[in-house]
């Protein structure tokens, strides 16, 4: 078995047409792994890999794949479902002192889970510093994807986020009372699309 982590933006440029940058950029990258390190399959993805470079992207196959997957969380996690709740580009929702601090709560419960499934993440403070750096100038003008299903008032991935938090946080014993609740408000969003007042 091999999975991975996908680190570029996308976006809809019309019905049918989508626009994926797969340049190489800080933090931009395709990175897979194995549940096996040793199958026979390996060198195969390594290949791969080497073909994702020449392409013009980056690549890399990693025996520690569990935490780039838990690194991408803190990202989209963090910024997706409070980028859909206030309708806002993720330079805008950071930019803002109230919703930062909420993003910020989001992040170290996500912390938390993850050194209760023994994940080393590394220091969340140190995480938070560097954060206006990337992801935050990565996704600055861009609506994440969970902001762009509720704008278009789609079906979200937010039992694979937040709520993804909240059910490990459950299983381990860990409160995770901010990613309960962004759930809970997406959830209730996508059930309400057509009664929400926008226009009066």
């Amino acid at each position: 078995v091999f999975y991975g982590v996908l680190k570029f933006n996308s976006r809809i440029t019309e019905p049918g047409k989508l626009f994926v940058d797969i340049r190489k950029r800080p933090g931009h990258r395709f990175t897979i792994g194995a549940a096996d390190t040793e199958s026979k399959y390996a060198e195969k993805i390594k290949e791969l890999c080497k073909g994702l470079e020449a392409s013009g992207s980056t690549a890399a196959f990693v025996d520690n794949i569990e935490y780039y997957i838990w690194s991408k969380a803190i990202n989209n996690v963090a910024c997706n479902a409070l980028c859909g709740i206030l309708r806002l580009t993720g330079g805008q929702m950071y930019d803002n002192e109230s919703s930062r601090r909420v993003l910020e709560k989001i992040i170290r419960e996500i912390f938390e889970v993850a050194a209760a499934k023994g994940i080393d993440l590394g220091n969340v403070d140190e995480i938070l510093a560097k954060y206006p750096e990337y992801p935050i100038n990565n996704i600055r003008l861009h609506y994440p994807s969970t902001a762009q299903d509720m704008i278009g008032k789609k079906k979200t991935e937010i039992n694979f986020l937040n709520g993804a938090i909240s059910y490990y946080g459950k299983q381990l014993g860990v409160p995770t009372p901010v990613n309960d609740t962004i759930a809970d408000l997406v959830r209730a969003i996508e059930e309400n699309y057509e009664n929400q007042a926008f226009e009066q």
